[in-house]
């Protein structure tokens, strides 16, 4: 009958610790491995609220009811548009108000005009610090990100104003 069943009679042989001690060891990589990808998890999240927070300014920069609409609609030559430059700055700071993690190294909106077109540009460059990726030498994640919008400002008819 012990010839039939010879696994269960395994589990009540000899215990000298070597599945403990290999237990244990196997204990390093796995802990390891689930700190870094919670430190990627982390970088992600930070990565996608920066990105919305880009995004955000971007076409809020340029919307009808903006400073930089305004101004680009008073404006007669193309070129930037300081004011709303200062807008997209202003909206991507209140965004990203309150989230923590990171550290913003470079925040880069241009707003411009170009005859009837008007086009948003927000980048930016982020350093995330790592835990567990720290042990391995990789202290700072760094992100970066760029956001476009464009839009057209209403045409004038050139006879209207003449009258």
């Amino acid at each position: 009958m012990r010839h039939l069943f010879p696994l269960p009679g395994r589990f009540g042989g000899p215990r000298d610790g070597k599945f403990l001690f290999t237990f244990a060891l196997s204990l390093l990589p796995l802990t390891a491995t689930l700190g870094c990808a919670a430190d990627y998890a982390r970088v992600l999240h930070i990565t996608a609220k920066l990105q919305a927070a880009a995004d955000n300014a971007s076409l809020g920069s340029i919307a009808k009811r903006s400073p930089g609409f305004k101004a680009a609609g008073s404006m007669m030559e193309d070129g930037v548009i300081s004011v709303g430059i200062a807008d997209a700055t202003c909206l991507f700071q209140r965004q990203m108000t309150g989230v923590r993690g990171y550290q913003l190294d470079s925040l880069t909106p241009l707003v411009a005009k170009a005859g009837s077109s008007l086009t948003s540009t927000v980048s930016f460059t982020a350093h995330v610090p790592s835990r567990f990726l720290g042990l391995l030498g990789m202290r700072m994640v760094t992100v970066q990100g760029v956001a476009s919008s464009n839009g057209r400002l209403p045409q004038i008819d050139a006879s209207a104003i003449q009258a």
